[in-house]
């Protein structure tokens, strides 16, 4: 057998399906402009180019809104997670200068630190 594989027919059925779902897709999207061109009802389908002018900077708006809303999310955890290295950091710092601490202890307080930040 030229592919002998565990993963291959676990992967095959959903990579099928989802390629006859988009071959349909793409099929209906091709055929829509036939339809216009010999359908009787060609004026239903006619729409002002200032309402596609509209909908196309509507849509633009939504897409720079979303990025910078994902941006503003991005960079509101890269503070926070940098925070809170910062933090650790100096816990650690603060738990090594303690007057008699020894090494095993400090390791220990490393360990914890680092499972619970």
């Amino acid at each position: 057998m030229l592919f002998s594989s565990t993963v291959l027919p676990l992967i095959k059925s959903r990579t099928l399906l989802w390629v006859t779902f988009y071959a349909l897709l793409l099929s209906l999207y091709a055929l829509l402009p036939v339809w216009k061109e010999y359908s009787s009802y060609k004026e239903f389908g006619d729409l002002p180019s200032d309402i596609h002018a509209a909908l196309t900077l509507v849509l633009g708006w939504l897409l720079v809104f979303r990025t910078n809303t994902a941006y503003a999310r991005w960079w509101e955890a890269r503070t926070l997670w940098g925070a809170l290295v910062n933090t650790s950091r100096n816990i650690m710092v603060k738990v090594v200068s303690i007057p008699g601490i020894t090494e095993e202890r400090a390791r220990e307080f490393q360990r914890d630190i680092t499972a619970f930040p």
